[in-house]
This record gives C-alpha cells, structure tokens and sequence, in this order.
C-alpha cells in the first residue's frame, strides 16, 4: 500500500465557464476501477497550445481478483493549453480488449488539469466521462474521473510559454511515460473542486 501527498495547481476548462483558483483540497481515486497505461509519449507545443498525449493502456484491475491484461490497448488525451496554463476543452480516449469489453473502454471530456507550479514530471488531468464500454463501472455519463501521469524522463519547467516532450530526440514512440485512469471518491471535496477550481492529490493504491 502506497500513500502520496502532492499540492498542485488546477486550471479548469474555460469551456465550464470557472476560473483557476489559488485554494487546494484533497482529490481522492478509487483503487478500481483502474487502468494502467504505459509506453506514453507526452508532448506540448507551445505555439499551436497543442497537449498530446500517445500510449498504451495495459491492465484493467476491477477489483475482483488479478489485473486483467488489455489487448490492443490505446490510451490518447488531446487538450489546448494556452500559454498562461489555462485549458480549452480535450477528450480521453483509451481502447482495446478486456474481459468481453471493447474496443471502446472509456472516452470522456478534458475538464481541467493540476501541476507543479514549480515543473517536474507528474500531471494530474480531471475528465467527465462520456462512453465506453466501461462507463457504467466508471459511474456512467457524467461521472468524474482522474488521471495521474508521470511522463517520466522528461518534464516541464511549470512554464507554458516552452514547448515540452519526454521523447528522446523528439522521436515519436520513445515516451515512457505511465498513467492510473480511475474514478473520483465522492463527497464535498469533489464538490469543492468544481466551485472552486483547487485541487490536491490524496491517493492510495495497492501495486
């Protein structure tokens, strides 16, 4: 059993009509559903305030036993980011074969992201779920559901105005980033979230 702390920033789509706020509150992921996704390619463009990002899911825990491996497994997030961290809109998108579910396992709308003020590697993405085979054990259209990434070797400087990736020699498939994609636990904290656009990492996770 695993617990981490970390304070971050949160922009929220300017799509939802919120502003960024300075208040932080505590952000909590179910164990399971989880998929773990891996082998991800991160990159943001600053000029065109493109964020792509390009992998692999890889296992589905459903909480019912051993981790299932996901066949053919996609894992995409598409979002604008402008230069001052502020989000316009994006989707999830991760596919594949698991357990007689597929190809589409989960898609749903970018509504804000956190970060280290400070840059580093990890970033935390908040999305509203829209389909997907396994929707419903994610809550169903509507639901909230989480993100963590690490890029992992390579990152950003908390600076959008600087292009960032974490390829090597910027060459496509070379990210080894991973990803938990996982329902929010609800309560006030979800619900503050959304008032008041602030957002802490609180999770604890079984590996």
């Amino acid at each position: 059993m695993r617990r981490s702390s970390l304070i971050i920033g949160v922009v929220i789509a300017a799509a939802c009509g919120r502003s960024a706020d300075a208040s932080f509150i505590p952000l909590d992921l179910r164990n399971a559903p989880d998929i773990l996704s891996g082998f991800i390619d991160v990159s943001y463009d600053a000029p065109s305030n493109e964020f792509s990002v390009e992998g692999f899911a890889l296992r589905l825990n459903d909480g019912q036993g051993p981790a299932h491996n996901i066949a053919n497994g996609s894992f995409a997030i598409t979002a604008t980011i402008d230069e001052t961290g502020t989000a316009v809109g994006g989707t999830l998108d991760i596919g594949g074969g698991v357990a007689g579910f597929g190809p589409s396992l989960l898609t749903a709308s970018f509504i804000g992201f956190g970060f280290d003020p400070g840059g580093g590697t990890l970033l935390e993405l908040l999305f509203e779920v829209t389909g997907g085979d396994l929707a419903p054990d994610y809550g169903g259209a509507g639901a909230l559901v989480g993100v963590i990434l690490d890029m992992v070797g390579g990152g950003y400087s908390g600076d959008f105005t600087r292009s960032f990736d974490n390829l090597i020699s910027g060459a496509a498939g070379t990210g080894r980033g991973v990803s938990d994609t996982a329902p929010l636990i609800p309560g006030p904290p979800v619900a503050a979230l959304l008032l008041l656009g602030g957002l802490r990492r609180r999770r604890s996770r079984a590996r």
